[in-house]
């Protein structure tokens, strides 16, 4: 396993989709992995994201202290594009990250899913 490439966009002061362009196109077969953080703690701000050659499912959300933070994955990628839209459920502040990996698992490759809703405190826990 290994990354091949982070991206990291924002949609500016808000809006209702962030876009992403990755460097390079996905290796086929590969493994996208998207990381979005929304202001608001309402669940669901993210209605989909869309790009040619990727089908993404959500993994998991959580809404804590004016942020949600939802992570995404696309697995099996092939002939991706190298632009990403998120499609955001109303406006509001987005920021997100796309990693892509080789050398995983092209199905059923999430099999757990967990999060804590801990408030982080800074103290180098």
């Amino acid at each position: 396993m290994a990354r091949i490439q982070t991206k990291t966009a924002n949609n500016g002061a808000g809006g209702t989709s962030c876009s992403i362009t990755m460097d390079a196109a996905p290796t086929d077969g590969n493994l996208l992995v998207m990381t979005v953080a929304t202001s608001g703690t309402a669940t669901g701000r993210v209605s989909s994201i869309t790009q040619t050659g990727a089908s993404w499912a959500r993994a998991t959300e959580i809404a804590k202290t004016g942020v949600t933070c939802e992570i995404w994955y696309a697995m099996n990628v092939s002939g991706a594009a190298t632009g990403i839209t998120v499609n955001l459920a109303s406006s509001i502040i987005a920021i997100c990250t796309v990693l892509e990996y080789s050398a995983m698992a092209t199905t059923s490759a999430l099999d757990k899913i967990a999060s804590n809703s801990a408030d982080y405190g800074g103290g180098g826990e």
